[in-house]
């Protein structure tokens, strides 16, 4: 406590309370800035899962279209491009259902998700 804050308590306790309205201040902007990039950031990143969903449900449709007109062709059957999936997947070296780049994971095996009758 000053001589200040001593003689004169009134201005004292509206400097103080101006001093802590400003800091508020500037904490509440800070705040507001902090939860303004979140928001942008996690908006952003939910553009991208949907971009990323939209993708791989054309891709879905376009390969089940192309399945069963090799099907329909008798040129390929699902067992044989299960065969075929598994033989890809391996010459990596890592049987994991993807095409790895040269990365360590577990050597777990893997089954093709087909819809084998």
């Amino acid at each position: 406590m000053s001589l200040f804050d001593f003689l004169f308590p009134e201005q004292a306790q509206a400097s103080h309370l101006r001093q802590l309205a400003e800091s508020n201040k500037v904490a509440n902007t800070q705040a507001r800035l902090a939860r303004s990039r979140q928001q942008k950031t996690h908006s952003s990143s939910e553009v991208r899962i949907k971009d990323l969903e939209d993708e791989v449900a054309q891709l879905t449709i376009t390969i089940e279209a192309l399945l069963e007109k090799l099907s329909d062709d008798g040129s390929l059957t699902r067992s044989e491009l299960a065969q075929k999936i598994a033989e890809i997947d391996a010459r990596d070296g890592i049987i994991d259902g993807q095409i790895t780049k040269h990365q360590k994971t577990s050597k777990t095996p893997f089954k093709p998700k087909l819809d084998i009758p």
